[in-house]
């Protein structure tokens, strides 16, 4: 749905929800995946972004109206705009990636 359509369906998400609502988005940011192996040692995963990632607009293909770090949908942006549904409903956010499938990124409204 639109980006607009969207922020309109979330607020009403978290006014409907008793708990906790999760979202998952679309991120255009490519990243990389390292896996650090230590001995008796948890295994370290990070996801590290491209310092010299500009973002591009995103046209709709069917699926998708908009991404996260397209153009005019950076990740500060819309997460400032889920910030201030959020405090609408005393909700909290976390924003995550997935280091299995960092295409989508999470957000979890508590």
């Amino acid at each position: 749905m639109p980006y607009e359509d969207s922020l309109i369906a979330l607020e009403e998400l978290l006014r409907v929800s008793q708990k906790t609502v999760i979202i998952s988005l679309p991120n255009q940011k490519p990243v990389r995946r390292f896996l650090l192996s230590f001995p008796y040692v948890r295994q370290l995963k990070l996801l590290v972004g491209s310092p010299f990632y500009h973002p591009k607009t995103h046209t709709f293909d069917g699926e998708h109206y908009w991404e996260l770090n397209a153009k005019n949908y950076e990740l500060k942006k819309v997460l400032s705009d889920f910030q201030k549904i959020a405090e609408k409903f005393n909700k909290t956010i976390r924003s995550n990636r997935l280091f299995d499938n960092p295409y989508h990124h999470f957000f979890i409204f508590d």
